[in-house]
């Protein structure tokens, strides 16, 4: 499928295409709403007769748009004018779901915080289980494989999220902890933390976001040092 899909690239549009399978994304940054929405209309019929020709059909039910405005003013969401794929209407949305991690049209990510600490507790609920007949190491590695996980998956998107968010994991984090680990590291500083919970090997959370971001940069530097 990558194969026969790979050739859209070569479309000469003026919008990105970010691909991941059968996932497409169009991006189009502009100053003015009107050539924006003039661009992309071009840019997505020119898709869609790409698809038509190669026997392929697009969902226009299943597509969104979704405009980032650079203010939080206002809590009523204006978008530009009406996007249309093949004289189809492409309805807007105020959040999205792109791999897995759901953001906003302001870049915020609470309700990916929900998302995160509601995989959580529903994993928890099932090792919760049968969590007796294990031994604490045991339970550590499945700490690590089916709570932490969680967290840390694109982490380095949501590094930055607000103070609200940033609690709402964080308590969601302690409380798997305690319940399956029985550590309590609840209103401890982060130096506390530490001391609990280097004989399991694992790092605070805040501590391991910012790794895990650090190692993100530094990827990034090494990239642009060999390039």
């Amino acid at each position: 499928f990558i194969i026969f899909f790979n050739d859209l690239n070569y479309l000469k549009i003026s919008s990105k295409l970010f691909q991941y399978a059968d996932d497409t994304t169009v991006t189009y940054a502009c100053d003015s709403i009107v050539d924006l929405v003039s661009v992309l209309t071009s840019d997505l019929n020119q898709i869609a007769v790409w698809l038509h020709h190669n026997h392929l059909l697009l969902n226009v039910a299943k597509t969104q748009a979704m405009d980032f405005a650079i203010s939080n003013r206002g809590s009523k969401s204006v978008h530009p004018s009406e996007l249309e794929i093949d004289g189809k209407k492409v309805k807007y949305v105020d959040q999205i779901t792109q791999l897995g991690v759901t953001f906003d049209r302001h870049l915020k990510f609470d309700q990916h915080t929900i998302n995160i600490c509601r995989k959580v507790n529903i994993k928890l609920f099932t090792l919760l289980r049968c969590a007796h007949l294990f031994s604490i190491h045991f339970k550590t590695t499945l700490f690590k494989l089916f709570i932490q996980s969680h967290f840390d998956y694109c982490s380095t998107t949501y590094a930055h999220i607000s103070n609200i968010s940033s609690n709402r994991i964080n308590r969601c984090f302690s409380r798997a902890l305690f319940r399956l680990l029985k550590l309590n590291i609840k209103n401890m500083e982060i130096i506390e933390q530490f001391k609990v919970m280097a004989p399991f090997n694992l790092l605070p959370l805040p501590v391991r976001l910012c790794y895990r971001f650090n190692i993100f940069l530094f990827t990034l530097c090494k990239r642009n040092e060999q390039s």
